[in-house]
């Protein structure tokens, strides 16, 4: 930066020193006779000043090229002095012979307010061009290189800011299943909210995807940071709504403060991603402040990734039953399958594997083989008692697979399991994505004598007019709820509620994470039809439920 300020002012005063010299020259042949004899050659006093003039015209134009706006002042006063000396000279002398210095002065003068408008143009040009290169060209946000610059300025200043790094939640649901045009109206609408509360020290930035970091500067703790991250979260309240149909999103955010946790730009912006991360495992929309613990949980997902990738290649995860009995007479409804990896000697649970496997874009693959599997271990069940349930979570990933219509019909050919045993769980999650779609794809497995069971009930987004628009069987109320019972009298009445509403609608009501003989006396009380948890039925592998199965048969 200082050799270019050197070297445009050295331009500057070249460019003025050979300007002033020119003009000497103009002036003194222009006050001569026409013509100079040197040697025996006689040469006209006007035709050099005309050559004074253009290479006094060539020094100004390189001036204003290289000097930019100080340039054209400081040539323009030159140029405009130079054109009244002209001028009163041709008004009080009456020396006739000026009037070509004159032309030629207005000319040059002329051509640099030119070059000036040019000059003007094309900055502004460059200007958008720097605009552009960082802004987000759909929401109009700073971009990732936008963001590493602002970075690096804040990172000179040493000045303390707070950087966080926020993901949405299940967003690639939309994208998949309504289409890409769909979720760039919602990441619109999401950055006129934030917009719409953003302080002047809130910078926020679009990184690609649902991606998006902001950078607070200005603030008085970590708390004011925690609570202004909520608000930012607290605009997902509401539904977006695209084309009339809605959608809900959620959002998670990671934390991490400069200079304290780090003075590098590169590992602040992978501390914030690991918050986040954790915000994620903690249950999602929620701010999660970065501490170096999560460091060590980033290492054991990385090598737990590794480890379950290898084991959807080799298809050696493990499956086991819960089984579900009726209120009434705890007779065997069925069983629900769950996954399970062990990693060495520790047995995973679902969340964390889940959560990596949606990370790592397997959740399709691992849903078909529980779905082949289980269908195929189960079939001797089948033959011991043909009214015993087999039901099978499906993610929303492989819900609206194209494959999974034409696999639940192969898996029911291959095992020969009728398809009034298979009861498919889903979650309201897949709200978010597409009613319409899925009411297509429900319907076809309803058709199909396929038993829907909705899944977490009354922790998501469902209303009744997806209830009533969807072909669910049965309620699975979910066990944070049933935790409550039966000692919140609020949570009793909210279970109660649920269970007069499934019935309501005509639907099986199935009670999750029963651990107590009161909560199962509770529920028995308010009408539930189905007991599910620790207290009737621990998840156990399948010679386990096969046993479980012998002992409801001879009962």
């Amino acid at each position: 930066m200082g050799i270019k300020k050197h070297n445009t002012t050295l331009h500057l005063i070249l460019g003025v020193i050979g300007y002033a010299l020119l003009m000497v020259l103009i002036i003194k042949f222009s006050a001569m006779n026409t013509e100079i004899v040197i040697g025996t050659a006689h040469i006209r006093t006007d035709g050099l000043c005309g050559v004074f003039a253009a290479l006094q015209t060539l020094i100004n134009v390189s001036v204003v090229l290289y000097c930019k706006k100080i340039g054209f002042r400081i040539v323009s006063c030159l140029y405009i002095f130079n054109l009244s000396y002209l001028i009163i000279s041709l008004i009080v002398i009456q020396r006739w012979t000026v009037l070509p210095g004159i032309m030629s002065t207005i000319s040059g003068l002329i051509t640099m307010f030119v070059l000036k408008a040019c000059l003007n143009k094309i900055e502004l040009d460059e200007e958008k061009m720097r605009e552009l290169a960082g802004t987000d060209s759909l929401t109009q946000l700073p971009n990732r290189r936008n963001l590493h610059n602002t970075l690096d300025e804040l990172v000179k200043k040493k000045e303390p800011f707070a950087l966080a790094f926020i993901d949405l939640d299940n967003f690639k649901n939309i994208n998949d299943t309504m289409g890409h045009d769909y979720g760039d109206e919602v990441l619109c609408e999401i950055t006129r909210r934030w917009n719409s509360i953003k302080g002047e020290n809130h910078y926020i930035a679009r990184l690609g995807g649902d991606e998006f970091a902001m950078i607070v500067t200005d603030y008085k703790n970590k708390d004011e940071i925690k609570k202004l991250a909520e608000r930012y979260l607290f605009c997902f309240r509401d539904k977006f709504v695209v084309n009339s149909k809605n959608f809900y999103i959620s959002a998670s955010m990671g934390v991490s403060f400069y200079p304290d946790d780090s003075d590098d730009k590169t590992k602040l912006l992978r501390y914030s991603d690991t918050a986040m991360y954790m915000a994620k495992q903690s249950g999602k929309h929620c701010v999660c402040v970065f501490n170096s613990n999560q460091m060590d949980s980033i290492q054991e997902d990385v090598e737990t990734e590794n480890y379950l990738r290898k084991t959807v290649k080799d298809e050696s995860f493990e499956l086991y039953f819960q089984p579900q009995f009726s209120s009434k007479d705890k007779k065997l409804r069925g069983f629900e399958t769950l996954l399970r990896f062990r990693d060495g000697d520790k047995l995973l649970s679902p969340f964390r594997f889940i959560r990596l496997a949606e990370k790592l874009n397997i959740v399709t693959e691992i849903d078909r083989w529980v779905l082949k599997n289980a269908m195929l271990k189960f079939k001797p069940v089948f033959e011991i008692n043909p009214d015993v349930k087999l039901s099978v979570n499906v993610s929303v990933a492989y819900l609206f697979d194209d494959m999974f219509l034409h696999d639940m019909q192969e898996f029911l050919n291959l095992s020969k399991v009728p398809a009034e045993n298979i009861e498919v769980e889903i979650t309201e999650t897949l709200f978010i994505s597409s009613a319409e779609k899925a009411s297509e794809i429900l319907s076809t497995l309803s058709a199909m004598g396929i038993t829907i069971a909705l899944d977490d009930f009354g922790t998501g987004y469902a209303s009744l007019s997806y209830l009533t628009s969807l072909p669910v069987d049965v309620l699975k109320i979910d066990k944070s709820f049933v935790d409550k019972i039966p000692d919140d009298d609020k949570g009793n009445d909210f279970a109660e509620a649920i269970i007069y509403m499934g019935h309501l609608l005509n639907m099986e009501v199935v009670a999750e994470g029963v651990e107590s003989k009161p909560q199962y006396e509770m529920l028995k009380k308010f009408g539930c039809d189905t007991i599910q948890g620790y207290y009737l039925g621990r998840p156990n592998n399948f010679e386990t439920a096969l046993d479980v199965v012998y002992e409801d048969a001879v009962v």
